[in-house]
């Protein structure tokens, strides 16, 4: 049985925007546009079972990472729903190659089915940064990106959650200032896990004004 461990309410911080290394944009990729792209879908998806699996050897002593995040191009739909974005990083050089991602839908509770009755905002998630490509920036470019969005979206105020787990991205959220609501205690053998893990919900709020920079507009009916 899962150990719920429900933490006090989340916090408060001002969002500031990040100046986008070199000339890398973040583009945002509204559902309605990759339902209607199945060649994009399929390019998406791809990119995020390759970052999926990009784990040091440590991890990989701990995880089977063998298996792939989405099961296929149809997967991204149901990830998204149908208010969903993508935010992509290409390559300017490489010909609309993706470099980073991060994704985003309305919040509907947690992966136990847990939700209390003032919970609200979105979730962050399928962040990853092709190989050779990290530490300059590129998913913070698409989390950023994803947030200006959608504090345009939400007046200016708006409620970020994700799932994480310890082991594998916990200090990297903490530093990014979300907080922990509460977390699962989860068995060997679930998500490719040895020996088991710690699952936990954390969650920010964001105030602040919409930023432009380092977003594309892209054809979608996404206001950027």
């Amino acid at each position: 049985m899962s150990d719920l461990h429900p933490i006090t309410a989340p916090s408060t911080v001002q969002t500031t925007t990040l100046s986008p290394p070199l000339d890398f944009k973040a583009t945002l990729h509204h559902a309605s546009e990759i339902l209607a792209d199945p060649e994009l879908a399929a390019r998406l998806t791809s990119f995020v079972n390759i970052t999926y699996k990009y784990f040091p050897p440590s991890i990989l002593t701990r995880w089977d990472m063998s298996e792939d995040r989405l099961e296929d191009p149809s997967s991204i739909h149901s990830l998204l729903g149908p208010t969903g974005l993508f935010a992509v990083v290409y390559n300017p050089q490489g010909e609309g190659e993706p470099l980073a991602c991060a994704s985003t839908s309305a919040w509907h509770g947690d992966l136990e089915g847990h939700i209390l009755e003032s919970e609200s905002g979105w979730e962050i998630k399928t962040v990853g940064v092709r190989q050779g490509w990290r530490k300059r920036g590129l998913a913070e470019l698409c989390i950023e990106g994803l947030t200006g969005h959608l504090l345009g979206v939400e007046g200016g105020r708006v409620t970020l959650w994700v799932h994480m787990v310890e082991d594998l991205n916990g200090v990297y959220w903490r530093k990014k200032g979300f907080m922990d609501v509460r977390g699962y205690d989860k068995p060997a053998g679930i998500w490719g896990s040895y020996f088991g893990y710690r699952l936990t919900v954390l969650t920010k709020v964001v105030e602040g004004e919409k930023g432009n920079e380092g977003l594309e507009r892209v054809d979608s009916g996404v206001v950027n």
